[in-house]
C-alpha cells in the first residue's frame, strides 16, 4: 500500500502509529514526514480504520472542508452583488483541486483554512480567524507565514493567535511523553532546515523551479535573500490592500497576497500544491465576469486556471515552469489592480457581528 502513487496517506499513517508508539516520525533526508507532530496527531482517527476506509473518508473530508471554504468565500465575495458567484467559483476550483484530491494531500485542508481566516478577517471575527490559522498551522506549517502577517496587520489578532500557538504547541504533550515530544520538536526543526535546502538542480514549482528551464540556477544564500525581500513587499502590499480597499476587500487581496508568497517562494512548493492560488484566481475570474463586467480580463483568468490545472498534460518533460509562470501573471494582475486603484463595486455586507474597530489602530480591540 505504501508503494500506491496515487496518494501518499501512508505516510500519515505510518507517522501516526510511529507516534504513538514513541518512535521517530522524522527520520533522514529531505523527503518523509515535512509536518509538526500535531497533523499525524489530527490523523489518528483515521489510522485507526481500515486502510481503505480510511483513504475514502480523508479524502471526504478534505473535499468537504473546503466545498466548504468555497461556499463561505462565493458568498463573502459576492455578498451586496446581486448574483451568486458559488457555482462558477465550484467550477473553477475544482480542476485545480483533483491533484490533491486524488492523491490524499493536506493542501486541500490548507486551501480551506486560508480561505476561511481570509473570511473571518474582512467580517471582524477575530477569534475564528484565529482559530483557523492555529488549526492550518497544526495540518501544515506552509501557513505561518500568513498566520505572522495576520499578527503585524490586525492588531486584535495578535494575543488571539499567541493562544492559538501556545495551545497546537502544548497539543502533543496530551499524547506522550514531555521527553519524547521535545525530541520530536528539535528533529521536525532539523529535518525543515534540510527540507528547506533541496538543492539547486531540484525540481520544485517555485519561482526559482521558473527559471530553470532557462539554464538560470541561483545559490541557496541568493535564494534566501530573494525570499526575504519578496516577504517584505508581500506583507507591504497587504498593508496597502487594507488601507485603500478597507478591511472587507483588502482581505481578499490579504489571502491572494499570502497564497502567491507561499506558492512562489516555498523551496519544496509541487504543482499540486497550486490548489491554494486557485481559490483567490476563481474569485477574480467569477467577480469579473459576474460582476464587474470585464469579460476579457475573466476569460484570461479562466484559461490560465485551466492552463494551470493541466500542467502536467501540458508538458510530459520538466513542467515546472507551468504554476509558477500562471501564478506570477496572476500576481502581477492584483497588484495592477490594487496599484491603479481600480476600485470593485461597493459592497454591502449584512451585520454579522462586526467590530467597529479598524484593525489597523492601536486602539484596544473587542469581542
Amino acid at each position: 500500500m505504501s508503494s500506491n502513487r496515487r496518494t501518499v496517506t501512508p505516510i500519515y499513517r505510518t507517522t501516526t502509529i510511529k507516534w504513538f508508539a514513541g518512535e521517530d516520525i522524522y527520520g533522514a533526508g529531505i523527503h518523509g514526514y515535512l509536518y509538526l507532530p500535531q497533523a499525524c496527531i489530527l490523523f489518528a482517527p483515521f489510522e485507526e480504520l481500515p486502510f481503505a476506509v480510511g483513504e475514502v473518508l480523508w479524502r471526504a473530508f478534505c473535499i468537504g472542508i473546503l466545498a466548504a471554504a468555497v461556499w463561505r468565500l462565493s458568498r463573502f465575495a459576492g455578498r451586496g452583488g446581486g448574483v451568486d458567484l458559488f457555482p462558477l467559483i465550484t467550477l473553477l476550483v475544482i480542476p485545480t483541486a483533483l491533484g490533491s484530491a486524488r492523491n490524499g494531500q493536506m493542501n486541500l485542508p490548507l486551501a480551506a483554512m486560508m480561505a476561511f481566516a481570509c473570511v473571518d478577517l474582512g467580517e471582524c471575527r477575530w477569534s475564528l480567524a484565529a482559530f483557523w490559522l492555529a488549526l492550518g498551522l497544526a495540518l501544515k506549517p506552509l501557513i505561518f507565514v500568513m498566520l505572522v502577517f495576520a499578527a503585524i496587520l490586525y492588531r486584535p489578532m495578535r494575543w488571539r493567535l499567541a493562544l492559538g500557538i501556545l495551545a497546537v504547541f502544548a497539543m502533543p504533550f496530551l499524547t506522550q511523553q514531555a521527553s519524547y515530544v521535545w525530541t520530536q520538536y528539535r528533529l521536525f526543526l532539523l529535518k525543515m532546515q534540510m527540507a528547506g535546502n533541496p538543492g539547486e538542480m531540484s525540481h520544485f514549482s517555485d519561482i526559482f523551479g521558473m527559471a530553470r528551464p532557462l539554464g538560470i540556477t541561483a545559490p541557496f544564500a541568493v535564494q534566501a535573500v530573494v525570499r526575504m525581500i519578496a516577504a517584505a513587499l508581500t506583507l507591504a502590499f497587504c498593508w496597502l490592500g487594507l488601507k485603500r480597499r478597507g478591511n472587507e476587500h483588502g482581505s481578499l487581496m490579504f489571502f491572494t497576497f499570502n497564497a502567491c508568497y507561499l506558492l512562489l517562494f516555498n523551496p519544496r512548493t509541487e504543482n499540486m500544491t497550486y490548489v491554494v492560488a486557485g481559490l483567490p484566481m476563481a474569485v477574480f475570474a467569477a467577480r469579473a465576469l459576474l460582476w464587474d463586467q470585464r469579460r476579457a480580463i475573466a476569460w484570461l483568468l479562466i484559461v490560465l486556471i485551466l492552463v494551470m490545472s493541466a500542467s502536467y498534460e501540458i508538458t510530459r518533460g520538466n513542467n515546472n515552469w507551468i504554476c509558477p509562470g500562471v501564478c506570477l501573471v496572476f500576481l502581477m494582475y492584483v497588484i495592477f489592480l490594487l496599484l491603479v486603484n481600480i476600485q470593485a463595486p461597493s459592497v454591502s455586507y449584512l451585520p454579522i457581528r462586526k467590530s467597529t474597530e479598524d484593525p489597523l489602530s492601536s486602539r484596544t480591540d473587542t469581542l
